[in-house]
């Protein structure tokens, strides 16, 4: 990334000149991140087997391809007084099927819980990064999200390839937060604004962030993922925080509706992952593909299980992978 300077060269008595130059800027600086774009449980006898597609990339948003069995852990884990062990049966590699140009609008949650999950604005880094790289016919929309907004959500930017505009509005959304969270009311109600405006209407996308549950209670995420199916919307669900209680609703709506669920412990993983985010929008992304076995202290009850995967990278780093799964 460049940006112009204007630097003012003064000499004595009063003969002064102004000189424009290029000086590089280092990008954001991220964390490895990772998104899950399928899961798929199967019942076997007494055990089950769960199969789940993995993207997984660098702190620079670059899939990483030297990942082989030894690089996946499972520990034994505890989850609703249900003991649960793994062992893990095989892994391939894949690609994303091709789907072309893109319209994203993204939706970024600006409640005050923000201010502790992410006090330096990495989502604000996040996104300009996914602006940097969009493709010569992709456009993208901006929208948020808080009870501070009369309306509860508004449309800052419709679909648009103006990223210096884009850019303007995510500074000013960097300096306002507050308020609760209608998370469930302001995708609902997103969903028909972009099937309307979308100027890719193959390949239309809702990206929603949050740090936090649904706190207003509108509407559902079964409502949410009805009406996707039936405006031809895909949602893309980022949550973010080692404590967020829902991980189980945001990937069953990404899932549901042909998008991906990506879930961020750290803020700084939100920018690898949207500097990816493009990849995953046009198809061009490369997976895992994880199946290991589950076994079981007792019967799995209906309540959703949250399993961590750790990732161990070629930098002596790790990675937790969020794979929500309902046995019924």
């Amino acid at each position: 990334m460049k940006k112009i300077i204007s630097i003012l060269i003064v000499f004595a008595i009063s003969v002064s000149c102004e000189r424009t130059i290029e000086i590089d800027i280092p990008p954001a600086s991220g964390d490895a991140s990772s998104a899950v774009l399928k899961t798929t449980l199967l019942p076997s006898g007494d055990k089950y087997i769960v199969e789940a597609d993995i993207h997984i990339v660098d702190d620079r948003g670059q899939f990483i391809r030297i990942l082989n069995k030894n690089n996946f852990i499972f520990n034994d884990t505890t989850i609703h007084s249900n003991t649960f062990s793994f062992r893990l049966l095989d892994i391939k590699s894949g690609s994303t099927e091709r789907k072309g140009d893109y319209s994203a609008m993204l939706l970024l949650d600006q409640s005050g819980s923000i201010l502790n999950t992410d006090p330096h604005n990495s989502r604000i880094d996040a996104a300009k990064t996914f602006l940097e790289n969009l493709g010569t016919r992709d456009d993208v929309g901006l929208t948020s999200f808080t009870t501070y907004e009369r309306d509860w959500f508004t449309i800052h930017n419709d679909f648009t390839r103006d990223i210096s505009g884009l850019n303007k509005t995510l500074d000013r959304l960097s300096q306002t937060t507050g308020g609760g969270t209608p998370l469930y009311y302001s995708t609902y109600n997103l969903i028909d604004y972009v099937e309307k405006n979308a100027g890719n209407q193959n390949n239309k996308a809702l990206i929603v962030f949050t740090d936090g549950g649904d706190t207003e209670g509108e509407n559902t995420p079964a409502q949410i993922i009805d009406k996707a199916n039936n405006q031809g919307v895909q949602i893309f669900t980022v949550g973010l925080g080692k404590g967020l209680s829902n991980l189980d609703v945001l990937s069953e709506v990404a899932q549901n509706t042909g998008g991906y669920f990506m879930w961020a412990q750290d803020a700084k993983q939100l920018i690898s992952y949207f500097g990816t985010l493009g990849n995953l929008l046009t198809g061009n992304a490369g997976y895992y593909r994880i199946r290991w076995e589950i076994s079981s202290s007792q019967v799995p009850g209906k309540d959703p299980y949250v399993f961590y995967l750790t990732v161990k990278l070629s930098n002596n780093k790790s990675i937790r992978v969020a794979i929500p799964v309902k046995f019924t």
